[in-house]
């Protein structure tokens, strides 16, 4: 991926936390002004295909850092495997990210090396990472049509409450005009 596509996706995230948080209403179990933090897990992929421990490494600081630095939420921006075939990689990306289920909550998107592109095929994604994982915790907000590829989910913070929005690599007309 481009370093202008990543700073693209990152920039998204930010710009929606941003414009979100003006208009976010406060939540009640949470002090207002309180610091915290949102974790973002950006490119795992060569962890997921040549260095598994390192993306479990990466989990277990998360989880272990949880109330030191009032970890809220993780988002992974995408490009959990380097290739979208191989089963092997997505068993270790869900070794890692298992690690946070029922701890942490966090948002999973598919990026472009976790489909086939022209095929727009995340099967192997939607395996480890579908909608029925998730839609059992209060904060999986839902998805849109049968995946997970585009999916939104909310957390609170700082005294406010919050919106992330994952969408799909390369979003279709179809998947901005459902995020709208």
């Amino acid at each position: 991926m481009s370093q202008l596509s990543k700073k693209m996706r990152l920039l998204i995230c930010l710009v929606i936390l941003l414009v979100t948080a003006p208009v976010a209403t406060v939540a009640q179990d949470d002090a207002p002004r309180k610091s915290f933090s949102v974790i973002l897990l950006p490119d795992t992929q060569n962890y997921a295909e040549k260095y598994p421990e390192t993306y479990v490494n990466q989990t277990l600081w998360i989880r272990k850092q949880l109330k030191e630095d009032n970890i809220k939420f993780a988002v992974h921006l995408g490009d959990i495997v380097q290739n979208p075939t191989q089963k092997n990689e997505w068993e270790n990306a869900n070794r890692a990210m298992q690690i946070l289920d029922g701890v942490v909550p966090y948002s999973m998107v598919p990026g472009n090396h976790d489909m086939v592109v022209k095929e727009r095929n995340s099967t192997l994604y939607n395996q480890f990472f579908s909608p029925k994982r998730f839609q059992d915790r209060k904060w999986y907000g839902g998805h849109m049509g049968t995946t997970n590829d585009n999916n939104y989910c909310f957390f609170e913070g700082g005294g406010l409450k919050f919106m992330v929005i994952s969408l799909e690599f390369a979003p279709r007309g179809e998947t901005l005009a459902w995020a709208a």
